[in-house]
């Protein structure tokens, strides 16, 4: 009497007729053929590779018939799968969960001691000792598939802290949402490390999610801890808005994607001298306000007819800026939210350029999956009610107690200086406002000056011009007025 061999049948065999996968009693098993001879697939120990997962095993078919047995980690999944069968299998939870702690844990994790200057990398990645104590947690859970994902991407990325950011973000997001994660994070890593590229990161992170995924949908999840959405504005839909508000904040109202005729009237800004003149209105045209024809169609990124506030989103060398439009229904509530970032290039790297005589650039545009930190704070003063009355004075009122903290210009406590970047063009707006030795306001001084987009480059061009656009004096009044606590805005009003 012969032994009974168990039965199998061929789920699929490779175009070129080299690799095939079989179902054999519930697991999934691989086969060679070399000069039409067929042989078990084994690792590198001679352990038959084999799963009972599906998704698993097509990806490990894919990739035979992409690299070969020739694998090269961490792209292919067989360096992953080898790693599992060949080494973490054979031991215990603890024996896996020390390899992993004297590996990677008993020294300096890069991602914790770089790039800290940076909010959202040090949000993701956080402080050294908190972190490794969570890690150590995660890892007491994992299971050894899941500890397995750890070490690859660890190995990878010489950071099994980056296997913990890709783990958490699969405990908040899902789909294409998560995809959006995987791809920013991947942009956060590439510009700021020598890891790249972008590509090429969101392929070992599908890869990770492939593999720790498998029991984290089975067995539920590990780390339990939410994560902020910095793309989550929908808290802020359906609540209420005035167009006072609106016009108070400097947004601009746009129907069939250009500045309405029927905008209601301007702030006065009774404070400031302006120099206003004729030529105001043209000059608005000139800086982009019209985008049904501009050069990369933003109106393909925003609703046809909203409100829109421009931030500046300036880097050193770089020229961009943040977009905010918000549409609403007829009594007034928030219908939807875009964010989207403008990029321009300007011919000539903007050297030498006299404001309101810039050279013309090209703007390129990219809607955000995120919500940058100053785009949530526009939202919640604009809930609040926090804005600028159109005839608003500040004259005879105190300076915010936050700015007489910081102290005056050279240590003066009558004259206070402030600067911010123009969210409409390659220049600063410069504030001088002198006060009583008590901080009450007496007099504004108000002045912009051409920016080149570097700091290297303001050393060479800096001409001084008064401002006589009311878009950027507004912003730079709305930044006192943020500054005061509800008391001191109460008292301003």
């Amino acid at each position: 009497m012969t032994d009974k061999k168990p039965e199998y049948r061929i789920i699929r065999r490779t175009r070129d007729g080299q690799w095939e996968m079989l179902e054999v009693e519930g697991h999934y098993v691989f086969v060679r053929y070399e000069n039409d001879e067929p042989s078990i697939v084994n690792t590198p120990a001679e352990n038959m590779v084999q799963t009972i997962y599906p998704d698993l095993a097509e990806r490990i078919l894919n990739d035979l018939d992409r690299f070969g047995y020739d694998f090269h980690s961490p792209e292919s999944i067989l360096a992953w799968h080898f790693t599992m069968i060949d080494n973490f299998s054979a031991m215990d939870h603890a024996r896996v969960e020390a390899v992993l702690d004297q590996s990677f844990l008993q020294r300096t994790d890069w991602t914790l001691d770089e790039n800290q200057d940076i909010d959202k990398w040090k949000y993701l990645f956080g402080e050294e000792n908190e972190r490794k104590e969570k890690i150590r947690a995660w890892l007491s859970k994992c299971t050894h598939m899941q500890m397995t994902a750890a070490c690859c991407i660890g190995n990878a990325y010489h950071s099994i802290n980056m296997s913990y950011v890709l783990a958490w973000l699969m405990e908040n997001f899902k789909g294409k949402k998560l995809k959006q994660k995987f791809a920013k994070l991947a942009e956060l890593i590439a510009e700021n490390s020598p890891y790249g590229p972008e590509e090429d990161i969101v392929g070992d992170f599908v890869t990770f999610e492939l593999y720790y995924g498998i029991h984290l949908y089975e067995k539920g999840f590990l780390i339990n801890e939410n994560m902020m959405d910095e793309n989550e504005t929908d808290a802020y839909i359906g609540k209420e808005i005035s167009t006072e508000a609106l016009v108070g904040r400097n947004f601009y109202l746009y129907t069939g994607w250009k500045k309405d005729d029927s905008q209601p009237a301007q702030l006065d800004l009774v404070d400031l001298d302006l120099d206003l003149d004729d030529e105001e209105e043209s000059e608005d045209e000139e800086y982009g306000d019209d985008y049904e024809n501009s050069n990369d169609e933003l109106r393909d990124y925003i609703p046809e007819n909203c409100w829109i506030k421009r931030f500046s989103a300036l880097e050193d060398g770089c020229e961009a800026y943040h977009i905010l439009a918000i549409s609403t229904d007829n009594s007034g509530k928030i219908e939807a939210i875009s964010v989207v970032q403008e990029t321009v290039q300007r011919m000539g790297g903007g050297f030498f350029m006299i404001p309101g005589q810039e050279l013309q650039g090209y703007s390129s545009y990219e809607e955000l999956d995120y919500a940058p930190e100053n785009i949530l704070k526009e939202l919640d003063l604009l809930l609040k009610g926090r804005y600028l009355k159109k005839s608003s004075s500040f004259i005879g009122k105190k300076l915010p107690q936050k700015m007489i903290d910081r102290g005056g210009n050279g240590g003066s406590d009558t004259e206070y200086v402030y600067a911010l970047q123009s969210a409409y063009r390659l220049a600063y707006m410069h504030m001088t406002v002198d006060t009583e030795e008590d901080g009450t306001i007496e007099d504004f001084n108000y002045s912009t000056y051409q920016s080149s987009g570097s700091s290297y480059g303001d050393m060479f061009s800096r001409p001084v011009l008064y401002s006589d656009r009311t878009d950027e004096a507004t912003d730079m009044l709305l930044y006192i007025v943020d500054l005061y606590t509800d008391d001191e805005y109460r008292d301003f009003l």
